[in-house]
């Protein structure tokens, strides 16, 4: 039963914001509208809304499928980025696209690495790889499997960082143009 209760207050702690925690009187849905409605809120700064978008991009594109979300919610806690609007960007991997981003990944690591560089990589990779998994992979009918995967991981983290950078350079600006525009229709508002 103690654990239960230490569940309940880590989660309670964990979901909602100090300012909700602590207010009595509120059911649970109203804590969790009011929650949405902080995280949409929350650190809205032209930069830190860029930063958000990128760093989703960046981790959607990086070859840790099946953890993306994962370490992008740890991110977000950590850095103070705006959670909604990263993972908009995480959102880049979704299953229709993940096989072009996998294609491009290969042509990225197969036109920029070359074999002297990815094939001591791949024998470094051999050596610290279990047994069972490398008579697997012997017994597939294709040579280079190794050294294909080190092209396509090089080449995936390239591809990721790249497009972090390239939605950066284009949300930003963006981003301050909308809410340049949105301030100036308020003072318009305000002054009529």
């Amino acid at each position: 039963m103690p654990i239960l209760l230490h569940l309940r207050y880590l989660l309670k702690k964990l979901l909602f914001p100090a300012p909700l925690r602590d207010v009595p009187g509120l059911s649970i849905r109203e804590k969790i509208v009011a929650l949405l409605k902080h995280e949409l809120r929350a650190h809205r700064s032209p930069a830190k809304l860029a930063f958000s978008l990128s760093m989703g991009v960046f981790l959607g594109l990086l070859p840790i499928h099946g953890l993306q979300v994962v370490t992008l919610l740890g991110i977000t806690v950590l850095l103070r980025l705006n959670r909604p609007v990263a993972l908009v960007g995480v959102n880049i991997s979704c299953a229709p696209f993940l096989p072009f981003w996998i294609a491009a990944g290969a042509g990225i690591g197969n036109a920029l690495i070359p074999d002297s560089i990815a094939v001591p990589v791949a024998a470094g990779l051999e050596l610290h790889l279990p047994m069972c998994f490398l008579d697997w992979i012997e017994s597939l009918p294709f040579e280079g499997i190794l050294t294909g995967f080190v092209k396509w991981f090089i080449g995936s983290v390239i591809l990721a960082v790249s497009c972090c950078c390239i939605t950066f350079l284009t949300s930003y600006p963006l981003i301050k143009g909308l809410q340049y525009h949105r301030h100036m229709r308020r003072t318009k508002h305000r002054a009529d």
